[in-house]
């Protein structure tokens, strides 16, 4: 078969349930020109046992660590990869047979980063069809973010400094933020080859992960948000609102002077200060309440 050229990596916590249909969507393949690195982030469920039976196919490999989140996975398989080429893919999805078939086709033009197409399925199992030629709808950007839907030579991946271990929200946006720096060769495929299963659950649902993770992304590119203003005041509300949720009254406010600052007469800004006074005056009067009858008491 000679060298390898495709690493397709799953990092899997506790998904005993569901990733065996991610395993045999990678082994149906047309294109068998790969390996498959499993990466077990502390999973408590009996993944290994599920994986066992998959290790007699030599391209198939089981890496277990101790939890240390998707990023650290996904990094880990990297490093103990021996493809060209990267894709990471998550163990809650799955993909067309002709997926890697179509990223070897595209990958003689000498594209540092290949996209495909992604069809998602929601949670009421309704069909959302996502164009990689331009998933936002502004004419401008190329290429869908989440794992799955691209294929990135292994040394860029490893010379924009993998993923960010720090963060548990917005991780696959902040890489390609990096990766646009490093102003990639970008390969598109006008295929739906990428089938995301939408969750109502995990890091990316998690309101404290949203929380600090947009104010660490805030900081760390300053230069991207200074040069899209539209995205810095989509992250102060987010952190607004979920500041708010959290009971994080301080920050929040912070976040919100300087949403007012960018956008004084943005009519959801005085909606979101309300709120803000409102939760933090009931918070304040419960726990007036509770200490009066502790002492009383």
């Amino acid at each position: 078969m000679g060298d390898i050229l495709f690493s397709v990596i799953i990092p899997s916590f506790n998904r005993v349930h569901i990733i065996e249909r991610a395993i045999e969507a990678v082994l149906q393949q047309t294109y068998q020109n790969f390996e498959l690195l499993v990466v077990d982030d502390g999973s408590t469920d009996h993944t290994q046992t599920i994986i066992e039976p998959y290790l007699k196919d030599q391209r198939i490999k089981y890496i277990y660590q101790n939890n240390g989140g998707v990023c650290a996975a996904r990094n880990k398989g990297a490093l103990n990869s021996t493809g060209d080429y990267l894709i990471f893919f998550d163990s809650d999805d799955s993909v067309e047979e002709t997926w890697l078939e179509d990223f070897y086709n595209i990958k003689d033009h000498n594209y540092d980063i290949i996209f495909c197409n992604m069809k998602v399925i929601k949670a009421d199992n309704t069909i959302k069809l996502v164009s990689c030629l331009d998933p936002y709808n502004n004419k401008s950007s190329k290429g869908i973010s989440i794992p799955g839907s691209w294929s990135i030579k292994k040394d860029i991946f490893l010379t924009i400094g993998m993923y960010d271990e720090k963060l548990k929200y917005g991780e696959n946006t902040e890489l390609r933020f990096r990766l646009d720096e490093a102003k990639p060769k970008i390969g598109l495929i006008d295929k739906y080859n990428f089938i995301y299963y939408e969750s109502i659950d995990g890091g990316s649902k998690n309101i404290k992960n949203i929380f600090t993770s947009c104010q660490y992304l805030l900081k760390k590119h300053p230069f991207f948000f200074d040069n899209s203003i539209k995205n810095k005041f989509i992250y102060f509300n987010v952190i607004v609102v979920n500041g708010i949720i959290l009971k994080e009254y301080k920050i929040a406010s912070h976040y919100l002077v300087r949403a007012f600052k960018m956008k004084p007469f943005y009519l959801k800004n005085y909606y979101r200060m309300i709120k803000l006074i409102y939760s933090y005056s009931m918070t304040k009067l419960v726990d007036f309440f509770k200490t009066k009858n502790q002492i009383e008491y």
